[in-house]
C-alpha cells in the first residue's frame, strides 16, 4: 500500500525549521501537484524550484515532515508557477499508481496537509486568520485562542465474501454522487474510470458508530445485505480524501440478492477469484483487499 515505504522511514516530528537547499518542496495548485517531467516520479529540491520559479519577497515554506533525513515543504505562497518548463501540474490521483513509492506516499501526504492549510485560513470561531503554531501541527487564532487540528475523516472499506460460492461483492460508484466538486476525491475518480474497474463498499464512520457497526450500516445501505463474522483486516491513511482508512472483511448472512443504492453507486456484482482484475499496480487499500481474494489469500 502506499504507505509502505520501507526500508525508508517517515518521520512527522513537527517543527518551523527552513529548508536546505537538498529538501524536496510540494507545490499544489487548484488540486494539482507539481512535478518534474520525465518517467519516474521526480519532486524538486529547494535550489532547483528557486531557480525555476518567479518567487516573491513573501514565499513561505512550511515544514511539512521527513524521510530518512529529507525533509518536505509545503511552498505555501509566493509564487507564479506558470508557465515553468520541465514542470507540469497532475491529478494528485495518479500518486495510486506512480514510483517511487516513498515520492508517491510524501507528495500524496503533503496534498492531505496543503488541504487543511488551504481550508482553514481564518477562524471558524471568530473570523479572524489564524497563524501557525510554533510548536505543534494546528492553526491557533490569535484573538480568541481557538485551536484547529488537521482534519482526518475515519472511513471503512469493506470487503463481503460470499463463502457459500466462494465470491467478493465489488462496486461501480455513480458518478453523480459527489460530496464536494472542489476535491478531486478517491470516489469521484474511481467513478470515471473504466466499466470494468471496480472498488469495494465504503463509507464514513458516523459519530458515535465503532467501525463495525459502520460496516453493517453501510453494506446495507449501499447493496441491501446483512453481514456477519466482522474482522479487521489492515488501515492505511488516504490523503485523496482526506480519510483514514480501517478495512474489514465480512461474510454475507443470509440473501445474497443485491439492492443498490443507485444515488451512491451505478453497479454491484459479485465475482470469484478468477473473475477478478490484477489490481496489483495500485497502492489502495481497497486493491490490496482486491488482490488478496483473488490470490486466495483471504
Amino acid at each position: 500500500m502506499i504507505q509502505d515505504i520501507a526500508p525508508h522511514k517517515y518521520h512527522l516530528e513537527y517543527s518551523l525549521k527552513e529548508p536546505g537547499d537538498r529538501d524536496i518542496i510540494l507545490v499544489y495548485k487548484r488540486n494539482m501537484v507539481l512535478i518534474r517531467e520525465g518517467d519516474e516520479l521526480q519532486l524538486p529540491y529547494k535550489k532547483e524550484l528557486e531557480q525555476a520559479l518567479k518567487l516573491t519577497e513573501e514565499a513561505a515554506y512550511v515544514f511539512l515532515f521527513s524521510i530518512d533525513e529529507t525533509g518536505f515543504y509545503l511552498l505555501e505562497s509566493g509564487f507564479e508557477p506558470d508557465p515553468l518548463p520541465g514542470y507540469v501540474f497532475l491529478s494528485p490521483m495518479f500518486l495510486r499508481t506512480s514510483r517511487p513509492l516513498m515520492l508517491s506516499y510524501a507528495a500524496a501526504t503533503g496534498y492531505h496537509l496543503s488541504t487543511w492549510y488551504r481550508n482553514n485560513v481564518y477562524c471558524g470561531r471568530c473570523g479572524h486568520k489564524l497563524i501557525h503554531d510554533p510548536k505543534e501541527r494546528m492553526q491557533r487564532c490569535p484573538d480568541c485562542n481557538n485551536v484547529v487540528y488537521p482534519r482526518i475523516n475515519p472511513s471503512v472499506i469493506i470487503g463481503v465474501r460470499d463463502r457459500i460460492k466462494d465470491r467478493l461483492l465489488v462496486t461501480q460508484y455513480n458518478p453523480n454522487h459527489i460530496s464536494d466538486p472542489n476535491q478531486p476525491n478517491a470516489r469521484r475518480e474511481q467513478a470515471r474510470r473504466p466499466g470494468n474497474h471496480y472498488a469495494l463498499v465504503a463509507g464514513y464512520i458516523e459519530i458515535g458508530e465503532s467501525g463495525e457497526m459502520c460496516v453493517e450500516r453501510e453494506v446495507f445501505e449501499e447493496v441491501g445485505l446483512k453481514v456477519k463474522n466482522i474482522r479487521y483486516y489492515a488501515s492505511q491513511p488516504w490523503a485523496f480524501s482526506s480519510s483514514f482508512l480501517v478495512g474489514y472483511i465480512c461474510d454475507l448472512d443470509g440473501d445474497d440478492t443485491l439492492h443498490i443504492q443507485e444515488d451512491e453507486l451505478s453497479r454491484a456484482v459479485w465475482k470469484t477469484r478468477e473473475e477478478m482484475e490484477d489490481r496489483s499496480a495500485d497502492y489502495s487499500l481497497t486493491s490490496a483487499i482486491m488482490e488478496a481474494f483473488r490470490k486466495g489469500e483471504i
